[in-house]
């Protein structure tokens, strides 16, 4: 089996450098151009199922690959949001810092633990995430080529948990927005066979 995380396009809340998790912003003109030059990027690919977040951003990704297989599988689900930063949702790194230095910094040393102000935790986050895997491993045959458009955060869970097996990659990776990863399920585990870019 063969999945492809991608990350929404740009929002004018990545332009600001925003804390964005649950807050529904939707893609801005550069965010619709990348992910229509990723869709065509991708048209030519054996895509057999679609699953998106259902944040509004994701869900405009989304729609831009499913123009070019409308007989996909697709499904829209809360499972694939970002992380719920809570009271930080829509703060730059210097406004959170103001408010909160030493909740961010205990939240960057251990998120399993430590979720931001009133948000999530990444143990909760990755009990989703799993829960996600595991269904479209049980739903899929093994010969299936799978998109998944999610979020940065969920990106880096992907990363370090399906690709490089070490929570200490998570921050680590570049993800830019409109862009991802082609992965594939060995014997070994999940192994890295491509990244993606929107060509923006």
């Amino acid at each position: 089996m063969r999945l492809i995380w991608l990350r929404h396009g740009e929002t004018d809340g990545n332009v600001r450098r925003l804390y964005i998790g649950h807050r529904d912003l939707p893609l801005n003109a550069s965010g619709q151009k990348q992910t229509e030059q990723l869709a065509k990027r991708l048209s030519r690919e054996p895509i057999t199922a679609i699953y998106t977040s259902d944040l509004i951003r994701a869900k405009q990704s989304a729609q831009k690959l499913l123009a070019y297989f409308p007989h996909a599988r697709y499904q829209v689900t809360p499972l694939l949001r970002e992380c719920d930063f809570g009271e930080w949702d829509g703060l730059t790194y210097d406004e959170i810092c103001a408010r909160d230095r030493e909740g961010f910094e205990r939240w960057f040393q251990d998120p399993f633990h430590h979720p931001p102000a009133k948000g999530e935790t990444m143990t909760k986050m990755d009990r989703r995430l799993h829960q996600l895997v595991e269904r479209i491993e049980r739903d899929h045959q093994e010969d299936e080529l799978i998109a998944i458009v999610t979020h940065g955060g969920p990106m880096r869970w992907a990363w370090a948990k399906l690709i490089k097996r070490d929570w200490q990659a998570m921050w680590n990776v570049r993800i830019p927005t409109g862009g991802g990863w082609m992965i594939e399920k060995k014997k070994s585990g999940w192994q890295l066979l491509q990244t993606i870019e929107s060509g923006e």
